[in-house]
């Protein structure tokens, strides 16, 4: 996905308001990140999910560089992954920092 696209997605679920982020990464050997976020409120139930598509990620460290809060390198496979609980907006940077469009 484009990274205006995904920007796009990421506003249209809630832009800056998004608030619960929830984050699922090594399960069964798994080396993608994913993270879910979430409308702040039960009348905005649509959620958005971003995961670091580990075969694109060229593991550059920008999205690592801007946004530290939000992104780390796996130790193992040298690709991006989303810290749990990472801010949005942080998420946002790294995905707007990265070269290739790996986070999506």
């Amino acid at each position: 996905m484009a990274r205006r696209a995904f920007l796009k997605r990421l506003a249209l679920a809630g832009g800056g308001a998004l608030a619960g982020i929830a984050v699922l990464a090594g399960v069964s050997g798994c080396t993608s990140s994913v993270a879910t976020l979430s409308a702040p409120t039960a009348a905005q139930p649509a959620a958005t999910t971003v995961t670091v598509d580990a075969a694109a990620c060229i593991g550059c460290k920008r999205c690592v560089a801007v946004a530290p809060e939000a992104f780390r390198m796996n130790a193992k496979t040298n690709k991006a992954e989303i810290i749990p609980g990472a801010p949005a907006a942080a998420i946002k940077r790294g995905a707007a920092a990265c070269p290739v469009d790996a986070i999506h």
